[in-house]
């Protein structure tokens, strides 16, 4: 190889060499970033509730007298916890009361069919039911209402008016709580009042309390709606007591000897004086003639709009 040659060779290598360098160094990686700083964790907020099947609609509270008591209800308590009920709508009320009409005046009918078993049960015959041992007391109580029956009616009226759409399942499970809220505040009224005993009470008087107790509990909520009716009846006849009475076949002698009973009837001032009296004077009927007294208060009842349902309770 000439000495010309090589040289070229050489310088080439050179500038090979050298640019080889250069390129090296262009492609070369970048330093490592440093770490990015860590986020400071924060909590996922919290899941929602989750939906409640009944609104959370508070119970009323009942009504008291300056001294405290419970106001003594005019119809039955369940009737009352509808007046009552936050739930139940204005345009509701086209329903509603002539339901309760109709379920009263079922009542007024078998009031009048049972009088002689209303008279037992209001005259305290329930007191001087025998009740067995605690093993066997639930049986004696069961027989008890069993034949209490006739005066309970054959459906609820919870389960009536929800049946029918006269209230909602919502608007009727309120209003449970509304009527169970006043049967317990009577009852703790009760315990502290009337069925209050001494420390060293003996064994009569707690069963005449055990007696009293179960006796307020069949009629505040097992005949009612029946109780009620009837104070609804004789309230009613006193308005136009010597129209009503002469419907009833009763002796001059019997006529004669109520007359003190009527005018005092008619002296009665007050929805609870009068009822006082109007009791004083059918107490003093026998059982055939209150029932033909009743059946002619019934009479004078205008038809309803459809009276072809309802007619048993």
């Amino acid at each position: 190889m000439s000495r010309s040659v090589k040289g070229c060779v050489w310088a080439g290598l050179v500038v090979v060499g050298a640019f080889g360098v250069n390129v090296s160094a262009q492609i070369a990686p970048p330093p490592t970033p440093a770490p990015a700083p860590t986020p400071v964790w924060t909590p996922p907020p919290p899941p929602p509730p989750p939906p409640s099947a009944e609104p959370q609609v508070p119970v009323p509270a009942w009504d008291r007298d300056a001294q405290g008591k419970l106001v003594t209800l005019s119809e039955p308590v369940w009737f009352a916890s509808i007046r009552k009920n936050q739930m139940v709508a204005a345009d509701q009320w086209n329903k509603i009361n002539p339901y309760m009409e109709r379920r009263r005046r079922s009542f007024e009918k078998a009031v009048a069919d049972n009088i002689d078993l209303l008279r037992e049960v209001l005259g305290g015959d329930l007191d001087k039911v025998e009740m067995g041992a605690d093993q066997s007391r639930r049986g004696d109580v069961a027989k008890l209402l069993g034949m209490l029956k006739p005066l309970a009616g054959s459906t609820s009226a919870p389960k009536e008016m929800q049946d029918t759409g006269v209230l909602t399942r919502l608007q009727t499970q309120h209003n449970i709580k509304i009527a169970n809220a006043y049967r317990e505040a009577k009852r703790r009224e009760l315990q502290e009042s009337e069925w209050k005993l001494p420390e060293n009470a003996t064994d009569e008087q707690k069963d005449r309390v055990r007696r009293a107790s179960m006796r307020h509990t069949i009629l505040s909520s097992f005949v009612d709606e029946a109780v009620h009716a009837y104070e609804g009846l004789l309230l009613d006849a006193a308005k136009d007591l010597e129209k009503h009475l002469g419907s009833v076949e009763l002796s001059d002698e019997a006529r004669r000897g109520l007359a003190p009973k009527v005018a005092k009837v008619k002296a009665a001032s007050g929805r609870e004086a009068v009822l006082a009296a109007m009791q004083e004077l059918v107490a003093s009927l026998d059982v055939e003639h209150e029932r033909e007294l009743l059946q002619a208060v019934r009479a004078t009842r205008p038809p309803l709009a459809d009276d072809s349902t309802h007619e048993k309770p």
